[in-house]
């Protein structure tokens, strides 16, 4: 290998990383909630009202798999589209299928219990560690954001899609606390996994283009 890991083995080091990293932080939680996760949720299921609670139970859904697949799979299409390049739909379908899978492995891993049915608003089901809105969120929003970024050339563009995309994710992950499905570490870590996984998706890529020169991912739409 010449002195370096090939992709192949390289993802592979990277998502047993991210699952060790998983199963080392969210062990010690097992059974036991910390006093920043129950303090958190103290504060919530104490602020809550009616139209906070409606708009929240609206603004979580930007993180479920029913709004999420649409999301990557029509904007890479219309990538492909604009510029015949298949790299952003690629990129888009895999950011949320490794996020996904990397967020059950760990919860199996960890297995975490959720906060208390009786405080939470709706129900929740499986374990609660990482937060897995708050980690496909972040994938997905985080590799659209780069996509989208990449293909502007005016700054004020980018960072208004930055900052679009980094609310998004950051409401998702809220709505998880609010709502009580979530402690405030699930997503936390949900944040940490799905960014992770994103720019481990990048940087393989883009070590690819380097040797063989496939179209940019960075193709404008």
């Amino acid at each position: 290998m010449s002195g370096r890991l090939r992709p192949g083995l390289w993802l592979a080091v990277c998502l047993l990383a991210l699952v060790g990293a998983g199963w080392a932080v969210g062990g010690p939680l097992h059974g036991v909630a910390g006093p920043v996760d129950q303090a958190a949720q103290a504060f919530f299921v104490d602020h809550r009202a009616a139209w906070p609670t409606v708009a929240m139970r609206a603004v979580t859904d930007l993180g479920s798999s029913a709004l999420l697949i649409p999301v990557a799979v029509g904007a890479g299409l219309l990538w492909h589209r604009r510029t015949r390049s298949w790299w952003p739909l690629s990129l888009l379908v895999g950011a949320y299928t490794g996020a996904w899978v990397l967020q059950r492995a760990i919860k199996l891993l960890t297995q975490v219990p959720r906060p208390p049915s009786a405080d939470a608003v709706g129900v929740f089901g499986g374990y609660a560690f990482p937060s897995g809105h708050a980690t496909d969120a972040a994938a997905v929003y985080g590799m659209l954001g780069v996509l989208l970024t990449a293909a502007l050339p005016r700054r004020p563009a980018k960072a208004a899609i930055w900052t679009v995309a980094v609310a998004m994710v950051g409401l998702v992950g809220l709505s998880r606390i609010y709502l009580g499905g979530h402690w405030l570490t699930d997503v936390l870590a949900g944040f940490a996994v799905g960014a992770a996984w994103s720019s481990a998706l990048l940087v393989l890529t883009r070590h690819r283009a380097a040797r063989s020169g496939p179209p940019s991912v960075a193709a404008t739409p």
